[in-house]
C-alpha cells in the first residue's frame, strides 16, 4: 500500500526533531556551554566575568591542546567556574582561519584569577549591576551588557568548606572577617582583623588573607584634580578589577622593592587609600569617591617629598608606639596624640604627632630586628635609625639603643601596609616596640 504524503510528513517530523536536538545536545556537551539567544549573565560575589572572541579553524589554545575549555585553563592554573558561548547576530563573519568564529566566549572565574585570564587576552565583561538582561549578541560588545545584582549567599564555616575539598586559598569568610590557620591543628578559622593580628603575633595562628585596611584615612591630604576611572583601567600602579559598594578590588603592582611580572598583588582598596607608592616622592593618587557600580573618583594629593631611605619604608602594622598613656598600635595613632620622643640632647620628652603616613607594600620582606634585652621590631630595611643610619646598616654585636643587636634578618611581611608617624620634637624620633627609631616623614 502506498503511504499518503500527509502520513509520511507526520512520521518524519519527530525524527527530524530528535536528530536536531541530539546534535544540539552533543555540541553543547563538547563545548561545555550552551548557545542561546537569551543568554543572561548573573554577577556573583567574589567572582568576575571576562570575555574573548574565539577564532576559527581550531586555532584556540584549548583546541590545540585537544581539551575542553575548563580542562585547558585548569592546566594553566585557573578554575573556570562557568562559561557561555554567545553567537553574534546581524554580523557577517569572514572565512579566514585567524578571524573570529562569530561568537563571544564569556568565562566566570574567582576575582583572584581575573588577572591571569587578562594575560591570556581576556577583558573584563563589565556592566550595570542592577538587573538581569540578555547579552548583546555583537562582537565583543559587552559594554552594553548588564549583570544581575549578586545575591547574598550563605557562607559555610571555614572548617566545613575545608572538609568539602575547597583549597585553603579559596575558603571564604563573611564580610569584615579574615582567614587564619590555627597553629595547634592547622584548622581554618574566620576572625576579626585585630584578633587575627594578635593570634599571629603570639604564634597561635597564621594569616591566610591580609587584614582589611582602614577604610578612612587617618591624615587625609589636601586633594585636587579629580578624575573618574572605570573597571579595567589602570591608575597609578593599581588596575581596577571590580567596583563594589564600599571598596574597590584590583591588582597593585608596586615597583618597590623590585618590579614584578604580571598584573600585581590582588588587594582591596577603600576611600582614602593611595593607588600609587609615595615613598619615592610622588604625589598620592587618592580614592575620594566610589560611584558604585560605575566608577571611582581619584584626586591628586600633595607630595611630601622623598623620605629618608626611599622605598619601602615604615613600621610593621603590629608595632606598638610608646605614649604617656601606655602603648598604642601604630594604626591607631592620630594627629595631635602625645607620644614619647627625644630632644636634641637625648632626653625623653612628650611630643605631639603632626604627621601620619601608610604605604601599600604588598608582597615584600622586612627586617626582624632583635636586641639582646628582648626588644624586637619588624621594620622596613630603609627605615631610619635615631642616629641617622638605616635599619639595614645595623650589625649583629653592635650597640643600639642601650642594648646589643642580637639578630637582624629579612622575613616575609604578612600585612599589606607599613606605617610611620612624625612627632613635633627636634629629632622627630619615637619609640616603636620600645626601640627608639627615626621618622621618614621629617
Amino acid at each position: 500500500m502506498i503511504m499518503s504524503r500527509s502520513w509520511l510528513a507526520l512520521l518524519l517530523v519527530p525524527i527530524l526533531v530528535f536528530a536536531v536536538s541530539t546534535f544540539a545536545s552533543s555540541y553543547a556537551e563538547v563545548n561545555n556551554t550552551y548557545q542561546t539567544n537569551t543568554t543572561v549573565i548573573k554577577a556573583e560575589i567574589g567572582k568576575t566575568w571576562l570575555a574573548i572572541n574565539p577564532i576559527q579553524c581550531g586555532e584556540n589554545p584549548w583546541q590545540k591542546a585537544n581539551q575542553s575549555i575548563q580542562d585547558y585553563y585548569k592546566s594553566q592554573g585557573v578554575i573556570i567556574l562557568d562559561d557561555k558561548i554567545v553567537p553574534w547576530t546581524g554580523y557577517a563573519v569572514c572565512s579566514a582561519c585567524l578571524c573570529s568564529n562569530g561568537t563571544t566566549l564569556y568565562t566566570l572565574v574567582l576575582d583572584s584569577d581575573a588577572g591571569k585570564m587578562m594575560k591570556f587576552g581576556y577583558v573584563l565583561a563589565t556592566g550595570d549591576l542592577t538587573k538581569d538582561m540578555t547579552l548583546a549578541h555583537t562582537p565583543m560588545n559587552y559594554s552594553n551588557m548588564t549583570i544581575s545584582t549578586p545575591e547574598k549567599t550563605k557562607i559555610f564555616s571555614p572548617l566545613k568548606q575545608s572538609k568539602t575539598g575547597i583549597s585553603l586559598q579559596d575558603i571564604k569568610c563573611n564580610q569584615g572577617l579574615v582567614l587564619v590557620v590555627k597553629t595547634l591543628d592547622n584548622s581554618p578559622a574566620c576572625v576579626k582583623s585585630n584578633t587575627a593580628q594578635r593570634l599571629a603575633e603570639r604564634g597561635w595562628g597564621k594569616l591566610v588573607t591580609p587584614p582589611i585596611p582602614n577604610p578612612t584615612p587617618t591624615n587625609p591630604p589636601s586633594l585636587s584634580n579629580s578624575t573618574t576611572y572605570f573597571a579595567g583601567q589602570k591608575v597609578g600602579v593599581f588596575t581596577i578589577l571590580k567596583i563594589n559598594p564600599t571598596n574597590v578590588t584590583g591588582y597593585y603592582n608596586s615597583p618597590y622593592p623590585l618590579a614584578r611580572p604580571g598584573p600585581g598583588v590582588f588587594t582591596i582598596m577603600h576611600i582614602g587609600d593611595a593607588l600609587n607608592p609615595t615613598c619615592d616622592g610622588s604625589a598620592p593618587l587618592v580614592i575620594t569617591a566610589i560611584n558604585y557600580p560605575d566608577s571611582i573618583t581619584v584626586s591628586i594629593g600633595k607630595s611630601t617629598g622623598r623620605p629618608i631611605g626611599g622605598c619601602p619604608i615604615c613600621l610593621s602594622a603590629n608595632s606598638e608606639i610608646k605614649t604617656p598613656n601606655g602603648d598604642v598600635n601604630v594604626k591607631e595613632i592620630k594627629d595631635g596624640m602625645t607620644v614619647w620622643s627625644t630632644d636634641s640632647n637625648g632626653m625623653i620628652i612628650k611630643s605631639k604627632v603632626i604627621k601620619i603616613n601608610n604605604v601599600f607594600v604588598g608582597d615584600t620582606k622586612i627586617v626582624d630586628l632583635q636586641l639582646a634585652d628582648g626588644r624586637e621590631l619588624f621594620v622596613s630595611p630603609n627605615h631610619p635609625t635615631y642616629d641617622g643610619r638605616k635599619i639595614s646598616d645595623l650589625k649583629v654585636g653592635e650597640i643600639y639603643d642601650r642594648s646589643v643587636v642580637k639578630s637582624i634578618e629579612l622575613v616575609q611581611y604578612k600585612y599589606q601596609f607599613t606605617y610611620d608617624i612624625l612627632p613635633d620634637s627636634q629629632t622627630g624620633d619615637y619609640f616603636a616596640n620600645g626601640i627608639l627609631v627615626g621618622s621618614t616623614l621629617k
